[in-house]
Formats: C-alpha cells, sequence, structure tokens
C-alpha cells in the first residue's frame, strides 16, 4: 500500500491515523477571505450611512444586496478548512471528480461539515487518474473512509 502521493502543486502524505496535506493552501488564506467578508459588512453600512444623507431610495437594495454578498461569503469561508494534518476519524467520506476547469479533485468531508479539496491533477498533465487513482483508492479504503468516484 502506497501512503505517499505527489498531488498539483504538493503533496499528500498517509501516516499512521494522520493525513498531511502539503498543497500551497495556507491559514492565513482563510484570515484573508474573513477580512473581505468585514470589508462587505463595512460597504453594506456605509451604504446605509448614504441613504440616511441622500434618502435616495436605491441606496437600500443596493446595501441588501451588499449584506447578501457578505453573508454567502462569510459561509462559503466557514465551510472550507485549510487544515494541513487531519485525522483519519474526522473524515466522513472522500470524493474524486473533475470539475468544470479540469482539475482532478480530491475532496475530504469532514464530520464537522467543512470540505478539504485537494488538486490531485490538473488537465491529466501528470496522469495521476492513470498511474496513481487506484492506489489513492486502494489507501483511502485501507483506512475506512467511504470514497466515491464521480
Amino acid at each position: 500500500m502506497k501512503t505517499k502521493f505527489a498531488v498539483y502543486k504538493g503533496e499528500i502524505i498517509f501516516i499512521d491515523n494522520q493525513i498531511t496535506i502539503s498543497d500551497g493552501i495556507f491559514k492565513w488564506s482563510r484570515y484573508m477571505n474573513m477580512a473581505y467578508v468585514v470589508l462587505y459588512f463595512v460597504g453594506g453600512v456605509y451604504v446605509i450611512f448614504r441613504y440616511f444623507s441622500n434618502h435616495n431610495i436605491l441606496m437600500i437594495p443596493l446595501a441588501a444586496a451588499i449584506f447578501v454578498v457578505g453573508i454567502v461569503g462569510l459561509i462559503t469561508t466557514l465551510k472550507v478548512s485549510t487544515n494541513k494534518t487531519l485525522d483519519i476519524q474526522q473524515i466522513e467520506k472522500a470524493v474524486i471528480k473533475e470539475d468544470f476547469s479540469s482539475y482532478l479533485n480530491l475532496t475530504l468531508h469532514l464530520k464537522n461539515s467543512q470540505r478539504r479539496k485537494v488538486a490531485l491533477d490538473y488537465r491529466d498533465e501528470d496522469h495521476f487518474s492513470k498511474f496513481y487513482l487506484k492506489e489513492l483508492i486502494e489507501t483511502l479504503k485501507f483506512f475506512s473512509i467511504n470514497t466515491e468516484l464521480k
């Protein structure tokens, strides 16, 4: 059984009861996304204050739209995990599929309703699906992780 896989921009290592992922996704990217969400909320408050000074009725739907974008951004940021080390017991299931932009992705669905996405290959450059996909599925099943191939 293979425990180390070279993926697009990094690697996945299965050690004991942990998965270590190094793929260039940093924890500070989550903090940056949260900063963007705060900026949307500040922008919504600014538009509301502008309404009180101008009394332009179009400011209210604009402020509502800005708040909705901020809320959607907050929800999506909280649903994404950026952890580099995951316990096997945290993982509910794994889904391997190719997305619309030709990335072959491994999405680890965690029990706390978060997801950790790892890009395995891009446009079949490294032929991951041909050479390593079967071994990755066997390794995931060895660790009792439900795996779906879509």
